[in-house]
This record gives C-alpha cells, sequence and structure tokens, in this order.
C-alpha cells in the first residue's frame, strides 16, 4: 500500500476525511452568518424591554411597537433558515465522519439544538409583545393585561435559562475541538 493511500486511509478513520471537515466549515460558516443576525434580535428584544420609554404619546408607542416586533420576526426567520442549514451540514459530518470529527459535530449540533430552542422561545415571546400590543389600547385595566405581562416574565425566564444552557454548550464543543485539535 502506497503511502499516500495510507494517509488517506488513516484520515479517514481517525479525523473523518475530507468532505467531514468541509461539511464542518459549512456549519461554522452558517453559524458565523448567524451572528449578526442573532446580536441584531437581541438588540430589537432589549429594545421592547423598553418600550414605553422614548414616546410621550401611546399611539406612538404601540407603532414603535409593532415595528420591532416585525422586525425581530424577519430576524428569527433568518436565524431558523441559517441554523437548519448549519444542523443540516453537522447532521452529514456526524453520520459520515468517523472518531473525533463525528463527536465534535454532535457536540456542535446538540448547542445547536438548544440554539433552536432558544430561537421557538424568542418567537413565543414576540407573539406575546404582538398580541399585548393589539389588546393594549383596548384594555381598561391592568388586570385585563395581567396573562400578557406574565407570559413575557415567564418565556423571558426560560429564554435565559435555555441561552445559559446553549452557551454551555456550545463552550463544551468549542473546549472538545481545542483539546482534540481539530
Amino acid at each position: 500500500m502506497s503511502i499516500a493511500a495510507l494517509m488517506l486511509l488513516m484520515c479517514s478513520c481517525v479525523g473523518g476525511g475530507n468532505s467531514t471537515l468541509k461539511l464542518i466549515q459549512q456549519a461554522h460558516d452558517a453559524l458565523s452568518e448567524a451572528t449578526p443576525l442573532r446580536e441584531d434580535l437581541e438588540g430589537l428584544l432589549k429594545k421592547l424591554e423598553g418600550l414605553g420609554t422614548r414616546f410621550k404619546e401611546a399611539e406612538d408607542t404601540l407603532k414603535e411597537g409593532k415595528s420591532l416586533v416585525n422586525l425581530a420576526k424577519e430576524d428569527v426567520l433568518a436565524l431558523r433558515e441559517t441554523y437548519l442549514r448549519a444542523d443540516e451540514a453537522l447532521a452529514r459530518a456526524e453520520e459520515e465522519g468517523r472518531g473525533d470529527y463525528a463527536r465534535y459535530a454532535q457536540l456542535l449540533r446538540e448547542a445547536l439544538g438548544l440554539r433552536l430552542e432558544v430561537l421557538d422561545l424568542q418567537e413565543e415571546y414576540l407573539r406575546i409583545v404582538s398580541d399585548f400590543l393589539d389588546v393594549l389600547p383596548y384594555a381598561e385595566e391592568r388586570s385585563q393585561l395581567q396573562y400578557y405581562l406574565e407570559s413575557m416574565e415567564r418565556v423571558s425566564r426560560e429564554m435565559a435559562e435555555k441561552s445559559e444552557r446553549s452557551a454551555l454548550a456550545a463552550e463544551k464543543a468549542d473546549s472538545f475541538r481545542r483539546e482534540h485539535g481539530l
């Protein structure tokens, strides 16, 4: 057996081969594309938390809120598409790869799965805020809005908890990558 053939065999058994590396790189590229979208979405969500502080007129606040919700929904859709593209590449890398590369793809998919769950919660939060903004002009007392306020608080807590778990999973994958020289 030639040295080149032996090296190829060794790479495919130990590392996962060139196609696995390409798939992992595709996933990394997609996740890099997602970073500005995620940051924009997080900024829009923060602005929604401070809604009602910029304008004196309720009508202006409602318009701003609806505009922020619509922009955030666009980010959610774009992020979901990007995350699913990364997940598809990682699933193929996990399936086709061997050894450390397959394990790394698996760890990245776990972190990405949690990130998708955070995205689901962000989408739920936006739906609740949108409904709240629709009902707000017709509410005669705060108790009529309590359901929405409690729902927003609950989903905010869940987003924070899930985001923390996602960050820990991503750190675990990154540590694995560094420890194994991938």
